[in-house]
């Protein structure tokens, strides 16, 4: 299930890169003719940059009957790898804080991106140049979005003090669906539980079953040796991950 279009917010100041319309530098053309979504439409992007653009996700994304939201773009990046970029978060608190979809749990099956790296300012995105378009999906668990009642996208282009004369950032068919599919295939689960890594060095991959009635992690606490409660996590995706490398060395009970 697809929307006939989506708002996309572009912050009006002087200083946002991102404009649509069709595309008049070396990307050459749009994915789809005429008009794309980039960092400028014509020159190049300037120094000690940050520009962003941001996406309501309508509510009707959050039925609780469908297991995945996915989001799917087509992009190209023309940027000076490790220092320019751009990076995806999303919000479910109204915008009042954001997390990055590549170091988060409740973002998977991220793939068809290019080249990823920590950017100028310390966060992992997209950077690099690529000879075509790639096409980028992004999936979260269409169950755990359920009980939520805000749920916002962000883009954001960021450089740094050097010019080289990059095109930066140009994205096209950008669009939000519900799916029962995964976007990679996946190997049915025979288990209730797995985690694994274990001995872990700190990160723990967490995936269960998704029974009828059963379509969350409702409740997960991890424990030390003497039962004291050192970490809980409430109505997480069925598959998640938890990085506990800031607790001591040592022996830990998780109760999922």
């Amino acid at each position: 299930i697809c929307p006939d279009s989506l708002e996309i917010y572009i912050d009006d100041s002087s200083s946002n890169l991102w404009e649509i319309g069709k595309p008049n530098k070396s990307f050459h053309s749009a994915y789809s003719e005429p008009n794309a979504l980039m960092t400028k439409l014509s020159g190049t992007y300037p120094v000690n940059n940050k520009s962003s653009f941001t996406i309501d996700v309508p509510k009707v994304f959050f039925a609780e009957w469908y297991n995945i939201m996915d989001i799917q773009w087509m992009q190209k990046m023309h940027t000076t790898k490790k220092k320019d970029g751009g990076y995806i978060e999303f919000s479910i608190d109204s915008g009042t804080t954001w997390e990055n979809v590549y170091t988060s749990p409740y973002a998977y099956n991220f793939y068809g991106y290019s080249s990823i790296d920590t950017l100028v300012n310390g966060e992992l995105g997209f950077t690099g140049i690529d000879s075509s378009f790639h096409d980028v999906w992004l999936c979260f668990d269409g169950s755990w979005l359920t009980d939520l009642d805000d749920f916002k996208l962000r883009f954001t282009f960021v450089s740094d003090s050097i010019d080289e004369q990059m095109d930066g950032w140009i994205i096209d068919n950008l669009m939000i669906r519900q799916t029962m599919i995964h976007t990679v295939q996946t190997v049915e689960q025979s288990n209730y539980f797995k985690v694994s890594p274990n001995p872990t060095a700190g990160r723990v991959n967490i995936e269960t079953q998704k029974k009828e009635g059963y379509h969350i992690i409702e409740n997960m606490v991890l424990m030390d040796v003497n039962s004291k409660v050192v970490e809980t996590w409430k109505n997480v995706p069925t598959k998640f991950f938890i990085d506990i490398n800031n607790q001591k060395d040592g022996v830990y009970f998780l109760t999922i």
